[in-house]
């Protein structure tokens, strides 16, 4: 078996052309990061790059994951090497637990999980304490109950994303595959729900997107070793472009006009007109207040658009045109 000294520079730069190989820790049996027996990366042709550490316990040969890099670093990767050789030592194995969890977790399971720690942030079963469920699960949730959970958690996720995924889930992954081990599920098995899609290719490809989260979560929950959204491709997607008519920009005016007197629709007028005047997202315009617009000496109206208010999490600061300054000048007043 080839060895390399095991750290990110080298393994970034190990390929094969080979289906699978295997390459040793090769490194000094003392020091800061001393070689480790039986750590190692295994590297496919395709280029996945999975830690491992292969050990012998009461007599048998057995095959321990340790995460897939560039997602683990070798430096963690070592540590977990570093610890599972000491399982190993006090008779502990550590593939057992692992196993036991492959023999466990349902794919309803894992969507559980993923809705609760990746989607809310919150530990398993904490969503039950902050909301009246009213007798339904967690694949059932409305809008309202989400945007609740979003606002109390102080979350800048778009609700309305939180539950197209959740609603994929329930609609087209439980029925499918809700019954399956996680880890007996394989590419075909996707392939088998995304075709239920496939008279909407665009809605299949976020689909895909959300199954390919779950299982890489998966193997960071040590649950699988891959994941088998890998080989399913894709679907082509067109761009679309959709512009107003001189008729139909008239016709929205008008009705923004005729609403404008009634206070009860002043801000939704004014959000509107924001968003024609400069194609903002809703949610940043909703979010805006009245401190976020500056204008200078000069006359010049800078928008001020906070981390917290932007999709990318980053602040912006945009210029306005005089339309918009209009908007604002009037809300003020």
């Amino acid at each position: 078996m080839p060895k390399i000294r095991i750290d990110n520079e080298n393994v970034q730069k190990l390929s094969t052309e080979k289906k699978l190989e295997k390459f040793f820790d090769d490194g000094p049996d003392s020091g800061k990061s001393p070689r480790i027996p039986g750590f190692g990366v295994r590297v496919t042709s395709k280029g996945v790059k999975t830690f491992f550490y292969d050990y012998t316990f009461r007599g048998r040969r057995r095959h321990y994951s340790l995460g897939q890099f560039p997602g683990t670093s070798a430096r963690e990767a070592r540590k977990r090497a570093t610890q599972a050789r000491l399982d190993v030592q006090n008779m502990v194995d550590p593939q057992a637990a692992v196993e036991e969890r492959r023999e466990g977790m349902t794919v309803t399971m894992m969507c559980k999980r993923y809705i609760e720690e990746h989607l809310f942030g919150l530990p398993l079963g904490e969503i039950e304490k902050k909301i009246d469920m009213q007798g339904q699960d967690l694949f059932n949730l409305t809008p309202k109950q989400i945007q609740f959970i979003m606002e109390n958690l102080g979350h800048n996720l778009s609700y309305k994303s939180i539950y197209d995924q959740i609603r994929q889930i329930r609609s087209y992954v439980l029925p499918e595959l809700g019954l399956m081990l996680v880890s007996e599920v394989r590419g075909v098995h996707i392939k088998a729900a995304l075709k239920k899609l496939y008279k909407t290719p665009v809605q299949a490809n976020r689909l895909q997107s959300t199954l390919s989260k779950m299982f890489n979560l998966s193997i960071e929950w040590e649950v699988r070793d891959n994941n088998p959204c890998a080989m399913a491709k894709k679907n082509k997607e067109n761009s679309r472009a959709a512009y107003f008519s001189e008729e139909q920009m008239a016709n929205l005016v008008g009705v923004l006009n005729s609403y404008e007197s009634h206070p009860q629709y002043a801000t939704a007028v004014a959000v509107v007109r924001i968003a024609l005047f400069t194609g903002s997202r809703f949610g940043e315009i909703v979010k805006a207040e009245v401190k976020h617009f500056q204008e200078d000496s000069s006359g010049l109206m800078m928008w001020h658009k906070p981390s917290s208010n932007t999709k990318q999490g980053t602040d912006e600061r945009v210029p306005v045109s005089d339309s918009v300054k209009h908007v604002i000048k009037e809300r003020i007043a």
